[in-house]
Order: structure tokens, then sequence, then C-alpha cells
């Protein structure tokens, strides 16, 4: 079996169960997320540990199906699997519904899920594979056609979490579709003009079919629409005239299902109001049930931290738990934020818009960690403010604003590393030319839990 990324401390005795043997496919990084593929292929299955994987003509057969043992061993609702296939010894697809993994509760025990394999592209995703990474792509250009030359299994994990698998295997059993449910509504969403927003539907069954409408009218995608047949719909660039209703029609041959029929989910575009630059609220577009998922969904950066978490309705947050000195940065740029969430992060001019301020809602002991607001300067160099912000003492929320001062000696240069960061020397000139990215830096002196929210730049006139 290959891995990717790669990671041989895979292969474990579970005890615990009648299987005695099974590959531990956790993850124990903080709030990092994650995804890994676990694959066999005509080239590399020869028989050593398991049958030597063969060409398989989809054809040939009445029914082609895929099978694997899961246990859900840790925290199973920051993990999604996925089976995944190859086609004609090169492109690699992944189905777009999650294997139904019982994540009700956490158990050793094994259960058998099954998928039948059916070519139709709206079931499928790109799967983007090289030797040390994997992503999940968009929808897959046409049907699946051709002959099976690889199979597994995507782990996509947003936090600590852990499945198990065993006993995976690829059969000529018919497997009928579990008709579809509806797990969590989409969550109403407001967004200011030309700002991007997001609608999502969480679903049980498999083998399934979406359908976005807006007031019962199918939407198709376009240069400003996308994921019309996903669980995930966007909208980029909004304007007034996508105010209104939305739902999501779900099917397979097995059954369909409306979220019109449950409850409207509307979408509010308002006004940008007077000298507000930039804005992230941070949203989440479903009602979530406890679970992270990574900053880079809303364009902020590291893209893979998954630290966006909320556990009811209301306003998100990024957390972070610091287990002892460490300083991390999270930040937004032009280049990584234009419209997937709220307002597009454009290049700022400093002369051009006076009485800059930026705001965030920080909740850190002021007593452990020191909390700066940092900037980019024209495309290159970051700078971290000289003055840290006056955070609550017992880690309580606060609204935090600072006025943008160009003078030098209001700087430090700051090295930004992945999601750590190191302050620096002072800046040796005052700041000029374009802010073209900003953001927070947490200098944690022991152990805190950190949460942000409602960053915004401003600038005090309409100039």
């Amino acid at each position: 079996m290959n891995i990717v990324p790669s990671s041989p401390d895979r292969l474990i005795y579970n005890s615990a169960s009648s299987n005695h043997g099974a590959v531990d496919a956790s993850e124990a990084w903080d709030h990092v997320h994650t995804t890994a593929f676990y694959y066999v292929t005509t080239s590399t299955a020869k028989g050593a540990s398991e049958t030597a994987f063969p060409t398989i003509d989809p054809a040939a057969y009445p029914a082609v199906a895929f099978s694997v043992d899961v246990s859900a061993t840790n925290n199973p609702l920051n993990v999604a699997a996925y089976f995944a296939v190859q086609m004609n010894g090169g492109a690699w697809y992944v189905n777009s519904t999650p294997i139904p993994v019982d994540t009700s509760s956490v158990s050793p025990d094994f259960k058998t899920y099954q998928q039948q394999f059916i070519p139709d592209a709206a079931l499928w995703n790109n799967l983007a594979v090289s030797s040390t990474s994997v992503k999940v792509g968009g929808k897959a250009a046409g049907d699946l056609t051709g002959k099976i030359t690889g199979a597994g299994l995507v782990l996509v994990n947003d936090s600590t979490s852990a499945f198990e698998f065993n006993n995976f295997a690829v059969t000529t059993n018919s497997v009928p579709p579990i008709a579809p449910g509806i797990v969590s509504m989409p969550k109403n969403q407001s967004v200011y003009a030309g700002g991007g927003v997001s609608l999502q539907i969480v679903v049980s069954g498999t083998q399934l079919r979406y359908v976005w409408e807006k007031g019962g009218a199918a939407l198709a995608n376009s240069s400003r629409i996308s994921g019309a047949n996903e669980n995930t719909l966007h909208i980029a660039d909004a304007s007034v005239s996508d105010a209104g209703d939305y739902s999501c029609v779900i099917s397979n041959s097995a059954g369909a299902v409306d979220s019109g029929s449950m409850a409207s989910v509307t979408l509010t575009v308002d006004p940008v109001p007077a000298g507000l630059l930039y804005t992230e609220t941070f949203p989440v577009p479903w009602f979530p049930t406890g679970q992270y998922y990574p900053v880079g969904t809303v364009g902020w950066e590291p893209a893979n931290s998954g630290g966006l978490y909320s556990n009811d309705s209301s306003t998100n947050a990024v957390w972070f738990y610091a287990g002892g000195p460490t300083t991390n940065v999270f930040y937004v740029t032009t280049a990584s934020d234009t419209g997937v969430s709220g307002l597009p992060f454009k290049s700022i001019d400093v002369a051009a818009n006076p009485g800059l301020t930026f705001s965030a809602n920080i909740q850190a002991k002021i007593t452990v960690t020191k909390t700066y607001f940092a900037v980019q300067m024209n495309g290159s160099q970051w700078f971290v403010s000289a003055t840290s912000l006056p955070t609550d003492a017992d880690g309580n929320e606060k609204i935090c604003t600072q006025a943008f001062a160009p003078g030098k000696a209001n700087w430090n240069s700051l090295t930004i590393v992945g999601g750590n960061g190191t302050l620096g020397a002072p800046a040796t000139s005052d700041l000029t030319g374009s802010i073209t990215g900003a953001g927070l830096v947490f200098a944690c002196g022991g152990i805190d839990n950190v949460r942000f929210s409602s960053f915004s730049i401003s600038k005090s006139d309409n100039k």
C-alpha cells in the first residue's frame, strides 16, 4: 500500500477487536487541516501482503463495488473518508460523497461500508496526487471510462482525529445506494456587495446528486457561481440580484430530499458601509456541530490551519491552543483572499486612504500572550506593530483597534514561515506605498486559549 504524504508508522495491531491488523489513519496535529491518500495500483500491489491488484474492466461485470472496514476511534466528526479510483493507469478521481461512517460515537469495533462504482462524472472529483501531497479538485470533466487500474481511500482531517481501516476490497457485488437525508441545513448568510459567500448543506447517503435552486429555479455554474451541483454553493462578487431564498435538492436512485421543504435559507446582500475597506467575519456556511475547518476556506493563511470553529449558529472565530512559548501568525493577502468570503482584500494605497484603522475581536490573556497587528507592504516585506494590543487580563473577548501610523518607530520587521512568526529589528524607514496584506501576531509566553474574529480595515473618510 502507498501513502501520500508518506508516514511509515501506520500499520498497527488492534487487540480491541477481531481485526488483528489495521491501518491507523490518525492525525495528531493541533487543528491542522490535512488530506492523506492510501492507495494501491496494478504496478504496486504484487501480492506481497494482499491479492495482486488486477486491471478491472467495469463493462465486463454486472457491478463493481468498493468495500472497507472502518473503526471510528478518535474524534470521528473531524474526519471524512472517500473511495478513490485510478482510470487507465493515469488520472485519479475521488468520490464526491464521503463513506457514511458511523460517527455518532467512538468505538474500536469495525463496520463494513460498501459503495458501488458508477462512472457518472457528477459523482466524482479530480484528485491531484504527487509524491508528497494530494489535493481534491473540482468535478470530473466527463464520465469515467475505460479500466480501473488503482483504488484507495482519501482521508480529510480537520483536527485531531482517527479512523482505523482494514479489509479493503474491490468486489462484483451490487450495492444499492443509501437514500439521501439532511444532517445539517445551510445557514442564513449576509454579505456586502462585491463580496463572496457560500451556502453548504451536509447530508447522509451515497451516490448523491445536488441541484441548488434560488426561488425554486435551478442554478447553473457561471463566472460568478460555482458548486451549483455540489454540496457547497459559492457566489462571488455578490450583487443585490443575488439576494433571496435558496434551497438544495439532493437525490439518487433511492430517493430525493429538498431542503426548501424543511426551512428557507436566506441570503442578504448589503451595501458596503462608508469607509470600510476590508472585513472578514469568518462565517460557517452551515449550522456547525462543533467541528473545525481550515482558515484557507475564507482566504486566510496558513491555508491548512483548521482553527475556524463554532459550536452554534453565532459568529465564528479562529481558535488555537498554545501549549507553551510560540509565536503564531494568521494573515490575509491580496493573493489569498480574492472574495472567497466577504469582501476581497484589495491593495490599499496608504497615501490615498487617510486615517486607516485596524480592528479585531480578540480573546487572549494579556498576561500570557502579546497580540499585535501586522501588515505586508508592496507585496513583499512584513512588519509587526511595535505596540501590543490591550487585550483582557482574564482572557475575555475584547474589541481591539489601532490606527495605522506609518512612521518607522511604530514598526518592527516580521518573518513568517508557515504559521509561525519571528519578530525582528525596528523598521529602517517609514512604511510607504501599498498595504498588500494584514493579520494578527500572537506571541504566547505560555499556555493560552486564543480566539479572534471580525477582522476589519477602515478609513476615516470617503476620499
